[in-house]
């Protein structure tokens, strides 16, 4: 089984004895082929194609303004999620802080975010949004609707905290140019279940990793 110190290394993509298999494995090509077991290093044109970096899924949402983001309610995302288990919402402001509500109000949180799904809520050319972002988060997460006692499991929770600040700033009718409210089942059904389904199968892959050191993937089953 192979260890790293860093809980969420980069993934590494490079063909070698097959061109339509590619290899994934942690932080660098090892020395030698982990399928085949040739010589890698020091072999000239030994891999038909330059190595890459997978895009990460998981990401530090405090580093990613202006997003909406998603983490487990309990653990992480690599290291103890299990599909079916409960998840936590919130959004970011300018500088990245996650705003978010639970059973003991809103937070404004700069750490504990660090492996999460992240899904950019605004562009480049969305200037006026951005200016009244914050201030509007503030105003927002003021209201006694998000106070602790109003927190409710199923029907007054994080994803309606977030859905019901989206409202405020209309989201919807600015930014996607639609004339209706954004409701719970269209962020799940638009935003979530899409992101969600790609960090699952980036779990699979990295856990895989850990496990065997390495994985294959034929390129048409990607």
């Amino acid at each position: 089984m192979t260890t790293h110190r860093s809980k969420n290394p980069p993934i590494i993509s490079f063909q070698h004895c097959d061109s339509l298999t590619d290899i994934l494995c942690f932080d660098r090509v090892p020395p030698i082929c982990l399928v085949c077991g040739g010589q890698l290093e020091g072999v000239p044109d030994a891999l038909p194609f330059p190595p890459f970096r997978i895009p990460p899924v998981l990401v530090n949402a405090t580093s990613k303004p202006f997003c909406l983001v998603i983490k487990p309610t309990e653990g992480t995302f690599l290291q103890s999620y299990v599909p079916g288990q409960y998840l936590h919402a919130g959004i970011t402001s300018s500088k990245g802080t996650v705003f978010n509500f639970d059973e003991r109000g809103v937070h404004q949180d700069t750490t504990s975010w660090e492996q999460s799904v992240v899904i950019p809520l605004l562009g480049n050319h969305d200037y006026e949004m951005k200016l009244q972002w914050d201030s509007e988060l503030e105003q927002y997460s003021l209201s006694e609707d998000w106070e602790a006692e109003m927190y409710l499991d199923e029907t007054h929770n994080c994803f309606d905290f977030v859905v019901g600040f989206l409202n405020r700033v209309q989201y919807n009718q600015t930014v996607k140019d639609c004339h209706t409210p954004l409701t719970r089942e269209e962020l799940c059904k638009d935003y979530i279940v899409t992101m969600t389904t790609r960090a699952a199968d980036f779990i699979r892959i990295h856990r895989t990793i850990m496990q065997n050191g390495y994985v294959t993937q034929r390129q048409q089953d990607r």
